[in-house]
């Protein structure tokens, strides 16, 4: 059969099981049929359906078939003609600027929570996913350029100073989401039907409100634009906490979170940091790929230590170098100067 030789040709693993979501696929597009032909009982064959989907598939790629195939698989979803043909547009539309990694991850999240598609929203959810396509940089290219006194002070709101002493500190990182909330209405009421940077940062706002209300384990997925008084620069950290999925086998099941955010500033190189917690115990892997960085992070690993003693948590650490790769946007694109707006509280 064709779809045989397509998942042979693309080595997809696990293709009885994929082919049962694309035989649910297959319902979908006869769905019709089966409406407007009462008289007739006989169920209408999937050879015609099968060979549509795998039409479509066909003008992507076979990493990007692969991508998209192993996704559905990961969320077991079927995969609807609709959302495959707003896809494909997508992908093959250079001028949008985003991975097509990142926009098959979009659409999977928004079929799985029961969202209808929408170019728009498809296109700001991936933004989300895309490291290469930072809020930061758009926010502080508006600040910049824009002459309306709300919508600055709603987005100079979001810029998170991190030369503030603690207290201030953490009711600016306590009072983010609402502030963010505040930009979405602002941006929303504007109400320009131009592809600019407001709509474009709109899109990325209200996509990354999705993310998070999706009814999965990830209790929070931001992108928090951080700078320090003494710089004329931001430096986008991407923050992601989830709850661990429970071991029905192990007895007195305590839950577990995980805590991952990355950066990467011009002196210290990329950080990364991957943190588990159960109970009052925690365990912390940072990495970076500056050796000085690792060597700075060795000196204050005891000093941190004690910090969580003292709050009764036992807190394990592991410092590791890791190769000097970008995993994120390059410094030129990432780094954006702007005039310092004082948004202490």
């Amino acid at each position: 059969m064709r779809i045989e030789k397509f998942l042979h040709k693309i080595k997809i693993e696990n293709t009885q099981k994929l082919k049962k979501l694309l035989d649910q696929s297959n319902k979908n597009l006869s769905q019709k049929n089966v409406n407007t032909s009462f008289e007739s009982k006989s169920e209408p064959p999937k050879t015609n359906a099968n060979s549509k989907i795998i039409s479509l598939l066909e003008n992507l790629n076979s990493q990007q078939q692969k991508e998209l195939l192993n996704t559905l698989l990961k969320m077991n979803i079927p995969l609807k003609e609709n959302n495959l043909k707003m896809l494909i547009n997508l992908i093959n539309t250079k001028t949008i600027n985003i991975k097509s990694k990142s926009l098959i991850k979009a659409m999977a999240i928004m079929q799985k929570g029961g969202l209808n598609l929408n170019a728009h929203l498809l296109e700001g959810i991936s933004r989300n996913l895309d490291p290469e396509n930072s809020q930061s940089s758009k926010i502080i290219e508006l600040l910049n350029s824009q002459n309306s006194p709300k919508l600055k002070n709603a987005l100079s709101s979001l810029l998170i100073d991190m030369s503030l002493d603690k207290e201030d500190l953490t009711k600016q990182l306590k009072n983010f989401t609402l502030n963010l909330d505040k930009s979405i209405n602002v941006l929303f009421n504007k109400n320009s039907e131009e592809n600019n940077t407001e709509n474009k940062l709109l899109d990325q706002f209200l996509g990354q409100k999705i993310i998070n209300k999706q009814n999965t384990n990830i209790l929070l997925n931001l992108e928090l634009p951080i700078f320090w008084a003494s710089e004329n620069s931001t430096h986008p950290l991407y923050l992601k906490i989830w709850e661990e999925e429970k071991n029905e086998n192990v007895e007195n099941n305590k839950k577990e979170y995980t805590i991952a955010f990355n950066i990467e500033l011009e002196n210290l190189g990329i950080i990364d940091a991957l943190i588990k917690i159960k109970s009052n115990n925690l365990k912390a892997i940072f990495k970076s790929n500056n050796k000085h960085t690792v060597k700075l992070m060795k000196n204050k690993s005891n000093n941190l230590k004690q910090k969580f003693e003292n709050l009764n948590y036992n807190l394990s650490i592991q410092i590791k170098q890791q190769e000097k790769t970008e995993i994120k946007t390059n410094s030129k694109k990432r780094k954006q100067s702007y005039q310092h707006v004082d948004i202490k509280v």
